[in-house]
């Protein structure tokens, strides 16, 4: 697939899960080793930013993820 600057890039396996769907961690290289940025499933769109807190937010639909929403209850 290609990012926002006609690139391409690959998408990995892992899932982190937004609010509107999940984000896919996206890589560089066919290898997957050259980490790259994140898509957004829930409009197809790599607009996606990080902040400090290593939030997600995709520029083009408002889909979010934190990384405190991956809370396992079972860990209590």
């Amino acid at each position: 697939m290609t990012d926002e600057n006609d690139g391409t890039v690959h998408l990995g396996e892992d899932l982190l899960q937004g609010t509107e769907g999940p984000f896919v961690l996206t890589y560089a290289d066919e290898s997957r080793q050259e980490a790259h940025g994140y898509y957004c499933a829930n409009c197809g769109e790599t607009a996606v930013t990080m902040d400090s807190m290593e939030r997600l937010k995709c520029q083009n639909c408002g889909n979010t993820h934190t990384p405190g929403e991956e809370y396992d209850g079972s860990y209590l």
